[in-house]
C-alpha cells in the first residue's frame, strides 16, 4: 500500500481494532509513504492494527492524530509475537492519544520522529534506536516538506 490518506477510518465495538489499517496474521505486507489520521478504533490502534507473525515493512509514513477507546497503541499496534521481519523506519509518529508505538514483541524503530503521543511514545517492547528524535512542542518549528504539517510544525532531519 502506497502513496493513500487513510483517513476517518473507525473500528467499532464488534469489530475492535485498526480503525485506519489492520493487516491480519500470517501477512507479507508494506505500507509506505501514506498519510494515516483522524482514525478511531474501540479498543486498539486508530491507526495501524498489526495482527502477530506477520513479514511487515512501515516505513515513509505520517501517522497522527489516531485514537482509540480502552488499550493500547493509537499510532501503530503489533500484536502477539512476531518471528517474521518486522520493519519501522523513516515514520513520522505525532499527535496519537494514546502510545505512538506499542508491540508485545521486541521490534527497533529507526529514523522515525516521535513526538505529542500521549502518554507515552513507545510503549512495552517497541525501541528506537540512536537515528530517532523525539521532540514536543514548543521544541522544534521546522518543516519536512511534502506534506503540510499536521499540527503547526514537524521534525526536519538534518542527515
Amino acid at each position: 500500500m502506497e502513496g493513500f490518506d487513510i483517513r476517518n477510518g473507525n473500528a467499532p465495538d464488534g469489530v475492535f481494532n485498526g480503525g485506519g489499517i489492520f493487516v491480519t496474521s500470517n501477512s507479507i505486507a508494506a505500507i509506505r509513504n501514506n498519510r494515516i489520521y483522524d482514525n478511531s478504533a474501540f479498543k486498539n490502534d486508530g491507526g495501524i492494527f498489526i495482527d502477530g507473525y506477520t513479514d511487515i515493512t512501515v516505513e515513509d509514513n505520517q501517522i497522527y492524530d489516531n485514537q482509540a477507546a480502552v488499550s493500547y497503541g493509537r499510532g501503530i499496534h503489533l500484536d502477539g509475537g512476531s518471528d517474521m521481519p518486522v520493519v519501522f523506519h523513516s515514520n513520522i509518529i505525532s499527535n496519537n492519544d494514546g502510545c505512538g508505538i506499542y508491540s508485545y514483541s521486541s521490534i527497533t524503530v529507526t529514523h522515525s520522529d516521535l513526538w505529542q503521543n500521549t502518554p507515552d511514545h513507545l510503549g512495552d517492547n517497541a525501541t528506537c534506536d540512536s537515528t530517532c528524535i523525539f521532540a514536543d512542542p514548543p521544541v522544534c518549528r521546522c518543516w519536512l516538506g511534502g506534506f503540510p504539517p499536521p499540527i503547526g510544525f514537524v521534525l526536519h532531519r538534518l542527515s
